[in-house]
Order: structure tokens, then sequence, then C-alpha cells
């Protein structure tokens, strides 16, 4: 009966250390693969990072100026345009252009292009308007997809302007006007 118990007990012991071999190597590969996948997720995007100066504009006069970093993200179907302020993350802001239908969001606010070529300097911008009018939504939205957004109309009397260092003095600002019906 010893003998069993201990031919018992040694074989228990070898299939415990067998357990621990297989998790180790299970754990190991996953590691392994897992990196592989962040590799992948990395390279889903192609980033370029620009500098922005954003001016806000306000009926007659610039009220503020703040630096901002633009971050450019492509994706298969999309491109994202995330505006990093350097001072304040609340005011950050992202736009996503679908390459799919040529129609910009910023948040759930979906708009389309409404004049082509609205406005040129060394880029041609177009005109975006919300796809759905809305009582105080947001106006005209000024963009290019290798530049991003040069301007907005928030729909309270200010516009937002994100401009280089090479465009902050030569563009006379305000661009944009509100529509009179």
């Amino acid at each position: 009966m010893k003998k069993v118990l201990n031919i018992l007990l040694i074989l228990l012991g070898i299939g415990g250390l067998v357990l621990i071999g297989i998790t180790i190597f299970i754990g190991t590969s996953m590691g392994k693969r897992a990196e592989n996948i962040e590799g992948i997720k990395n390279t889903e995007y192609k980033t370029r990072t620009e500098f922005r100066n954003l001016i806000v504009y306000e009926y007659d006069s610039i009220k503020k100026q703040m630096p901002y970093e633009l971050i450019i993200r492509e994706k298969d179907s999309v491109l994202i345009y995330d505006y990093k302020n350097k001072n304040d993350s609340t005011k950050n802001m992202s736009f996503r252009y679908s390459k799919y239908n040529g129609n910009l969001f910023f948040g759930p606010d979906e708009f389309t292009i409404s004049i082509k070529n609205e406005f040129q300097s060394d880029f041609k911008f177009d005109q975006y308007d919300l796809t759905e009018e809305m009582i105080d939504g947001m106006g005209a939205l000024l963009f290019n997809r290798t530049y991003g957004v040069l301007g907005f109309d928030n729909g309270w009397g200010k516009h937002f302007y994100y401009l280089t260092e090479q465009n902050i003095n030569e563009t006379k600002l305000p661009i944009l006007y509100r529509k009179t019906e």
C-alpha cells in the first residue's frame, strides 16, 4: 500500500510539473502574440503631427490665441484630426473625415460639403455645413483633407481659426460669414 501511495505522489508531482510547464509555455507564447498584435495596431495608422495657433475671433476682433498641436491619423476609412491644446486639455477638439462619403464629423454632428473651393490659399478649402440644420447649431466649417480644419463658426458669434505660423499673418479674418436667409 505504501509503495502505491509513493508512486501516486510521484506521478502527481510529475503531472504538476508538466502542468506548470504547459502554463508557462502558453503564457510566454501569448505574450509574444500580444506584442505582435500591438505592433500591428501601431502600424494601423499613418500619423502626422503639425503645429497650429487657434485664433478665437468674436464679431470684429481677435479675443484669444492659443497654441495647439494637430495630430492627423489616417486609418482605412477615416482621417482623424485631433487638435490638442498645449496648455489646457479640456479645450481639445477632434474631427473625423469619412473617406467613404466625404462627410466631416465633430462629436455627434455630421457636416456635408456645401461649397467646393470656398476659400483658397495654398490649399483649396471646402465649406461644410450641418447635414441637418439645428436651431443654434454650429455654422459653417472650412476644411481640406491635407490641412485639416481651417476654421468654423460655433453658431454663437465666435469663429475659431486654426492657423499655421506661415498663414497667421497672411490670413485676413474673418473668413466665415453667417448665412442670411
